[in-house]
């Protein structure tokens, strides 16, 4: 009685019990009955299980376990498609009567220029 430590039968456990919402990193102790229980329900990779009728523990899938050489390797590289090429990103057309900026580059007609000209205070403001 413990505070923090549960006991589990280990013909009994599942996810749940081994990592409560989800979250992997449990301290775990097993003992030696524990582990032989543990073969004799799901078997070992040279044998059956006692047990699970037709279950068998599943194997690696990948024989290499280092990913650079896998993707780095002469036979996958072969077979990849080339590097796209960049895209090209056009330039966003802003209003010209609420930025400051394309106001300074307008040409105003002389008779207009003194009244809707950009001043000296909006260009301040930027």
């Amino acid at each position: 009685n413990i505070p923090g430590v549960q006991l589990f039968q280990v013909d009994r456990l599942n996810l749940l019990n081994l990592a409560p919402g989800g979250h992997l990193g449990r301290f775990i102790i097993w003992s030696q009955a524990a582990f032989e229980k543990l073969e004799a329900i799901y078997g070992t990779r040279e044998e059956a299980a006692q047990f699970k009728t037709g279950y068998k523990l599943p194997a690696a899938m990948v024989a290499t376990p280092s990913l650079t050489r896998l993707i780095n390797s002469d036979e996958l590289q072969s077979v990849l498609r080339g590097a796209h090429p960049a895209k090209e990103y056009f330039h966003i057309k802003r209003n010209p009567l609420s930025t400051s900026t394309p106001l300074r580059s307008f040409r105003w007609p002389s008779a207009l220029s003194e009244q809707f000209a950009p001043s000296d205070k909006l260009s301040r403001e930027t």
